[in-house]
């Protein structure tokens, strides 16, 4: 017959209890500041139509009120977006290799006389310095970025940022810990609807 003996290891403190959601406490509301850039250029410059208009796309705002306007029911009123600043940009996003796209090249590409450009990822850093997003993560003046683009233009659908961000539908944005902060960047499709963006 083998006897054990069951001697208590030292140990270090045990760690703090995990954080319960209390019925006591009322629900908090969120709001987050969002940044919107939309990427719409103009592709018919004798009328002045931009691409969203000349391909019969829907409109940001449309879209952004109806997002926002299902969040808010979907969250019982806890979950509110505060659109800070929108900043309408008259270009193709830059490429990950520096290639832009211009107009007659892309609308070759939507009525399928040319394949998509490859790589076809967009240069996300590009845009983070461009409008000084890390900047104004860290000063608490937005605390999301809603980018508004189209087919090809290569946005993914959430992609995070900040120190240790993590995989959120994308790999992480690497290198930008000076936001202090994670918070994530949405690409949202014009020509997609409000469903698709939930």
């Amino acid at each position: 017959m083998r006897l054990f003996s069951f001697s208590r290891r030292k140990t270090g403190p045990l760690p703090p209890p995990p954080i319960i959601d209390s019925a006591d406490e009322p629900p908090q509301v969120t709001t987050l500041r969002t940044l919107v850039i939309v990427y719409d250029p103009v592709v018919d410059p004798t009328r002045g139509r931009k691409l969203s208009e000349y391909m019969n796309w829907n409109r940001v705002e449309d879209l952004a009120k109806g997002y926002m306007s299902d969040i808010l029911q979907a969250s019982g009123g806890l979950v509110r977006h505060q659109i800070v600043q929108r900043l309408d940009v008259d270009a193709f996003p830059a490429k990950v290799d520096g290639y832009v796209y211009d107009a007659q090249t892309y609308l070759n590409v939507m009525r399928g006389q040319a394949r998509p450009y490859m790589p076809q990822e967009a240069d996300y850093y590009a845009i983070i310095k461009r409008f000084e997003i890390l900047q104004r993560v860290a000063k608490n003046e937005i605390d999301e970025v809603w980018i508004f683009n189209f087919p090809h233009a290569g946005f993914y659908e959430s992609i995070m940022a900040g120190p240790d961000p993590f995989w959120c539908n994308a790999p992480p944005l690497k290198g930008t810990e000076a936001a202090t902060r994670r918070f994530v960047i949405m690409g949202f499709s014009f020509e997609r609807g409000v469903g698709e963006m939930l």
